[in-house]
């Protein structure tokens, strides 16, 4: 059913286009030292948070995925399916924020252009950023393994055709990462409160889904939600929008 639904080869080229555009009117721009400057004012957030991870790690990885194992549920599978199609990049997530920015910029829309030009490169940086720390972490994940300290299983990681081998790219997840990213941005910028929440039901989707589906740890998802709002929130400073 997914491959019906994933986009054409013309889609790929616009997005190149499209990320001209992006890297053009400087929406990369001062990432950098905005990011030093949002961590130096969180550092003891963001030791918490860490702190969080570990425990999740060594205390409640294990006992949330056997719940998930144990606990089948025809709900909770359609849920999943849902949240496998949001998650992922080219089925919902730049098909997504692409149709929206071309739909601001045909109705000549100067607020929208921007707000959903900042969501792109959000979740750009966000996609590209999450393969390097899957790499660097090779973790296994629930659906392969028992153990949660299953880390740095490098020479797992490449396959017999020498592509990557998601089983063990489990830290941290990578759909919820790149939705949570996508959809901060809006947050932050959009103030109609019944939209917010909106917003946020996607992303509560697919934390579940990659829970509920043993495709990531309770810290994996836990991660990624941290980074995406990390990610999401340095780009909407990136860019002044009036």
């Amino acid at each position: 059913m997914q491959e019906n639904l994933k986009p054409s080869v013309y889609f790929y080229i616009l997005a190149v286009f499209f990320l001209f555009y992006l890297y053009r009117e400087g929406y990369f721009e001062n990432i950098i030292s905005i990011s030093k400057e949002v961590l130096s004012k969180n550092i003891k957030l963001g030791f918490f948070l860490a702190l969080g991870i570990i425990v999740l790690i060594t205390g409640f990885d294990h006992s949330t995925a056997v719940l998930m194992k144990n606990n089948p549920s025809t709900f909770a599978d359609q849920i999943t399916k849902i949240a496998n199609i949001l998650g992922k990049g080219d089925l919902f997530i730049y098909p997504f924020v692409s149709i929206c920015f071309f739909i601001a910029l045909l109705l000549k829309k100067e607020y929208y252009i921007k707000v959903f030009a900042v969501c792109a490169s959000s979740t750009v940086f966000a996609g590209i950023l999450i393969q390097f720390i899957k790499i660097a972490f090779a973790r296994a994940r629930p659906r392969i393994s028992d153990s949660p300290l299953s880390f740095f299983n490098y020479n797992q990681i490449f396959n017999m055709e020498n592509t990557l081998e998601s089983d063990f790219l489990s830290f941290a997840s990578g759909d919820t990462i790149t939705i949570t990213a996508l959809f901060v941005p809006l947050i932050y910028f959009i103030k109609n409160k019944f939209l917010r929440v909106v917003f946020i039901v996607p992303i509560v989707i697919v934390c579940f889904g990659r829970l509920y589906s043993t495709s990531h740890w309770l810290s994996d998802v836990s991660a990624g939600l941290i980074l995406g709002v990390t990610i999401g929130v340095v780009f909407s400073k990136n860019k002044d929008i009036p």
